[in-house]
């Protein structure tokens, strides 16, 4: 009897043991579960939200508790720190951008030497960041700051729908710029015109029609959700966890691999290749021919380094942000107990590649400035010649007119020692070169022998003369008129038609000597 009395004792006791544990383990799940909610949201600001609308629309489902590591604090310190920081650098990011791509934009539209193949890509670049700038960055601003979305399912749609259509742009003008390079040293017999050529301008419609495209699933995916916090309804535009379309859906769950490999490693994929078959055509090339043309080669450099240089800026801008999505994506565990160092740096790192990501908009015209001689002149013609004395501006106009003398005297050896090509109509006269005696786009499509009079001399004289981006002194002028007199042809009327003259007739020069010419 009294053995049964203590095993029925122990029995109890055993019970009430373990009912006291079931308890304490049931409401501790419940907390870790509640926190763990919290702590997963330090990703980055869409994936917080995403995270916890799902789990809200989840709740009413049966659901068996699972056991979470606890909540992390340091990532919501490192928010905040962080919200001031986006904030700074993306009014920075706002004023250097605009004027920074408004000024090249107006360099390009200005200037019809500026109007080349390489310079329309990177004005068609310029234009696609300029958008994002002006229409994407105040509205994100203010997503960081406030609470609520007050701007409706329109905007919330059109944000990340341009923002990913600038980045297409981007990286698909960044593709065009490398081939460009490639076809400039491989066809010898290809000569730079003034204008937008034809092919270019398709490239561009080509370009924006894509990257429109590409964009469309992120407006698709984007929408507004309305969310209990702290009492209050919250308006939130982030991608909605719940896609209706099932390609929507395999979007969702592939995007950040997609944006890594086409929106990062195609553009470095693609340089890389276009890059190396340039190096091999150059060393393929004979030795005479580059001594023979050294400075048009610098030229050439010149325009493939700047390319070059725009390619390694974006590479270093974008790579933060895809290297922290994908590591995420890869090694990233919510039940690891030790999870909360890796996901501070994961925090830091996302914040790091937003802010990386919003400078690339406004980084190009910088690196065009040190970069590229002729966009640095253009842009200190443009911006800063209000603040130099003109003791400065006299120097560098007299170093400019003795490099362009220079470059002129090897023009005129070639123009009297080489034949140009015979127009079609055209006889040439008695004891004169044969050469091409109109440009038809620049002279109104004229093909015929037209005396020269000495009054179209004197206002192309004193119109060439006028200070302008390039120095257009009277060494130009003279060569062009010397030209056009001796053929009897009809003079250039402006600044701008005696340059392009002069850089046309030197490309058929060039072209006549099977040398080539490429920028």
């Amino acid at each position: 009897m009294r053995f049964q009395i203590i095993m029925e004792t122990r029995c109890v006791f055993c019970f009430l043991f373990l009912l006291t544990e079931h308890i304490a383990v049931m409401s501790a799940q419940g907390k870790d579960f509640n926190q763990s909610r919290l702590s997963m949201g330090p990703l980055s600001p869409t994936q917080k939200s995403t995270i916890v609308i799902g789990n809200q629309i989840n709740e009413s489902m049966p659901r068996r508790p699972k056991v979470l590591p606890p909540m992390c604090t340091d990532p919501t310190e490192i928010r905040d720190t962080f919200k001031y920081i986006n904030t700074v650098v993306s009014c920075l990011v706002f004023v250097v951008g605009i004027i920074g791509n408004s000024t090249l934009l107006r360099i390009i539209y200005k200037n019809k030497c500026m109007r080349n193949g390489p310079n329309i890509l990177i004005a068609s670049l310029a234009l696609g960041d300029l958008l994002h700038i002006m229409i994407d960055i105040p509205i994100n601003v203010y997503k960081l700051l406030a609470k609520d979305w007050p701007f409706g399912v329109g905007l919330c749609k059109l944000v990340p729908f341009i923002q990913k259509t600038s980045v297409g742009i981007t990286i698909l003008s960044l593709c065009a710029l490398s081939i460009d390079r490639f076809r400039a040293v491989s066809s010898w017999n290809r000569i730079k015109g003034i204008g937008v050529p034809k092919w270019t301008a398709i490239e561009i419609i080509l370009i924006w029609v894509l990257s429109i495209i590409l964009a469309v699933p992120e407006a698709i995916a984007f929408d507004m959700i309305t969310m209990d916090y702290k009492g209050e309804q919250l308006r939130i535009c982030l991608l909605h966890p719940k896609q209706r379309i099932k390609f929507m859906q395999f979007y969702k769950k592939a995007k950040d691999w997609w944006l890594f490999s086409f929106y990062f490693c195609m553009p470095l994929t693609c340089t890389a290749i276009f890059y190396t078959l340039m190096t091999c055509e150059m060393l393929r090339k004979k030795n005479g021919v580059q001594i023979a043309l050294s400075d048009h080669i610098k030229q050439r450099r010149e325009v493939a380094k700047t390319v070059f240089c725009l390619v390694l800026v974006f590479a270093l801008c974008w790579l933060p942000l895809h290297l922290s999505r994908i590591l995420q994506r890869t090694i990233y565990d919510e039940r690891d107990p030790n999870r909360c160092e890796l996901l501070s740096f994961f925090l830091v790192l996302d914040y790091i590649g937003i802010n990386m990501a919003s400078v690339n908009s406004c980084i190009n015209p910088i690196a065009l400035y040190m970069v590229s001689k002729r966009f640095k002149s253009c842009f200190r013609s443009c911006l800063c010649c209000w603040c130099l004395p003109p003791e400065i501006l006299a120097m560098d106009d007299k170093q400019s007119c003795i490099k362009l003398k220079e470059e002129l005297q090897q023009v005129v050896h070639l123009w009297n020692t080489h034949i140009i090509r015979r127009s079609r109509s055209a006889v040439a006269p008695s004891g004169r070169p044969i050469l091409m005696y109109t440009i038809p786009h620049l002279f109104g499509g004229q093909d015929y022998l037209k005396e020269v009079s000495q009054n179209s001399v004197d206002v192309c004289k004193q119109e060439c003369q006028q200070r302008g981006p390039y120095t257009c002194d009277e060494t130009v002028f003279s060569l062009c008129c010397l030209i056009m007199s001796e053929n009897f042809l009809t003079p250039p009327s402006t600044a701008d038609e005696s340059i392009e003259l002069y850089l046309f007739l030197r490309a058929h020069i060039l072209k006549d000597l099977q040398l080539g010419h490429f920028y």
